[in-house]
């Protein structure tokens, strides 16, 4: 998780690596399409700067030779810079009006409006090319992108997610993944695998973000912040959503890590049985366990009730133009390249994972076509049904910190806290920071709660 911003970190993390430890002691490419019709396809000159990270940077810098094809006289200087380290450059060269920063810059969609709001006239509007592609992207993103009339960022990367399972060992305990459509099926799988694997968990939990909680929440239609932007930590749904992660701890059936390659180590060791997930893991787990092909499978996640919501999301990644740089027409010309081009998106998709948010490129034979590595099946078939269920989120400039407040008010909840308790908790100190209102069921606004 990006390093939060504006938030007491010294405290909030202290408190996190306390209760951490107590819980674990506890327990092929094809070649460039042309560009898009709409920008120039010879510009005099240019000279632009990106800003991207980790496979983000490397799929920007796997479409550079076909983007130098088309625009040869734009020169692309592509600059890896990991999450904390942009969001802090962003946010000083943003106060000093543009001072230092690049000409594209990526941004995770959770936080871009965090920038949009503090820096209302930092991004360029990119109406102009952009608004043609209205109804073509997951309009989760898109929503976020788009804001008081103007186009601020181009969705770049989805992340639906979904149910990581070891299709192995869950055959070999005779249990069929079909079944599972709630989550008391899968406690109850879950207890039939352990019966089996007596040193094997079902599910992994990373306790080094909240993203399972925020993804049960987002099953019940509900974030963090109602729609009109109260508070919504300490909802009915999150109580629910936080009951049923102690529910899974206290049965046994949940394996309590303390980052991403804590929980890729515990799969490999056949000490975790299944993990949720969106598919930026399928790429993390071909390139790190690559003994572990034909092992995989992926599943919708189970509901919380029969027949609810079995779709969610963790957000995913935009580009943004900055209204500073000196090149927005060689920026856009970039953007558009990278972003709204199925060939040049898919690209990104086989090489490193980055699951487009471009509808027109789930037209490509690659999302049909079984998966070796995944039991031979369609994974990226299964995600991109997935993204077009995926409803806007209320996100809101707070979103870092209401993820602190959600994160501590989980390993609260594990190491002794009623969940209720933690997250009233939690919200009650997200409202002294934020300045916000915390929802109280009843009021008259409740049909505003959905984020």
């Amino acid at each position: 998780m990006a390093r939060l911003l504006n938030i007491p970190k010294i405290a909030l993390f202290g408190l996190i690596g306390l209760l951490a430890g107590l819980l674990l002691t506890a327990c092929e490419s094809k070649g460039p399409e042309p560009a898009p019709t709409s920008l120039p396809g010879s510009i005099e000159n240019g000279e632009i700067k990106v800003w991207a990270w980790g496979a983000g940077s490397k799929g920007l810098q796997a479409n550079l030779a076909g983007f130098r094809q088309v625009y040869p006289n734009i020169k692309v200087n592509l600059l890896n810079v990991e999450p904390a380290e942009l969001y802090d450059k962003l946010d000083a060269g943003l106060r000093a009006g543009g001072v230092g920063l690049p000409d594209i810059v990526q941004v995770e969609t959770e936080r871009l409006q965090f920038f949009t709001t503090k820096f209302p006239e930092g991004f360029a509007d990119l109406r102009s090319w952009a608004s043609k592609y209205e109804g073509q992207y997951d309009s989760l993103p898109w929503m976020v992108g788009r804001r008081i009339g103007r186009i601020r960022a181009i969705p770049w990367n989805s992340e639906p997610v979904g149910l990581f399972y070891r299709a192995d060992l869950w055959q070999q305990a005779g249990i069929d993944p079909k079944q599972l459509e709630t989550w008391d099926d899968y406690i109850v799988a879950g207890q039939k695998l352990r019966a089996s694997y007596p040193n094997l968990k079902p599910l992994a939990l990373n306790l080094d973000n909240e993203t399972l909680f925020r993804v049960l929440m987002s099953q019940q239609e509900a974030t963090y912040f109602t729609s009109d932007g109260k508070i919504n930590l300490a909802s009915p749904e999150a109580v629910k959503a936080l009951t049923l992660i102690k529910q899974l701890y206290t049965n046994g059936l949940l394996l309590a890590l303390p980052d991403q390659s804590e929980v890729i180590a515990a799969v490999r060791d056949n000490r975790a049985a299944s993990y949720v997930a969106d598919p930026s893991w399928a790429a993390s787990l071909r390139e790190t366990a690559p003994e572990m092909a034909g092992k995989w499978g992926v599943l919708p996640l189970p509901a919380l009730v029969q027949a609810g919501e079995r779709s969610a999301s963790l957000g995913g990644s935009m580009l943004a133009v900055l209204r500073t740089g000196k090149n927005q027409e060689a920026a856009s010309a970039f953007t558009e390249y990278c972003l709204a081009t199925k060939e040049n998106q898919n690209l990104m998709l086989r090489q490193f994972g980055l699951f487009p948010s471009y509808f027109p490129a789930y037209d490509d034979l690659l999302y049909s076509s079984p998966q070796p590595y995944f039991n031979n099946e369609p994974i990226w078939q299964f995600f991109a049904d997935q993204v077009r269920q995926l409803k806007p989120v209320n996100y809101t400039h707070d979103f870092e910190a209401a993820a602190a407040a959600a994160n501590t008010a989980q390993l609260l909840a594990l190491v002794k806290l009623d969940p209720a308790q933690a997250l009233q908790k939690k919200a009650n100190d997200l409202k002294e920071q934020t300045a916000r209102e915390v929802f109280k069921l009843g009021l008259t606004d409740n049909k505003k709660r959905p984020g």
